[in-house]
């Protein structure tokens, strides 16, 4: 017959496990979001810096 082996206490002090991966996650994917909304902001100025926007009196010297 097997004694099942006894199991270690569970220490109370620290975060749950539930809480320690929610921490880890977060923790991943902060740096993700930072490098995401750093690339949206740089193409969103490429994108401003080099669209066709007449400036005013240029049209002038264009000939009909």
């Amino acid at each position: 017959m097997k004694v099942a082996a006894p199991q270690p206490m569970r220490n109370n002090k620290g975060p749950s496990t539930g809480l320690r991966q929610r921490n880890l996650l977060l923790i991943a994917a902060l740096p993700f979001a930072i490098s995401l909304a750093l690339v949206i902001g740089l193409l969103a100025y490429i994108h401003a810096r080099t669209s066709a926007v007449p400036v005013a009196g240029s049209l002038s010297s264009i000939s009909p």
